[in-house]
């Protein structure tokens, strides 16, 4: 017999559907925006001389 576990709670439904599909592909432009933001978060509030490019 197994002891009795806690209820978990219900994750099927959700407040906000989620978006499956883009309604429209994403530009070179874009994707080249998104990634320098996700870069600049990745390396923080770093000073820029420590870098070399």
């Amino acid at each position: 017999m197994r002891p009795h576990e806690p209820a978990r709670p219900d994750h099927t439904q959700l407040d906000t559907p989620i978006v499956i599909r883009p309604t429209r592909r994403m530009t070179q432009g874009e994707l080249e925006s998104h990634l320098d933001k996700a870069a600049d978060i990745l390396r923080g509030n770093a000073d820029h001389s420590e870098f070399r490019g």
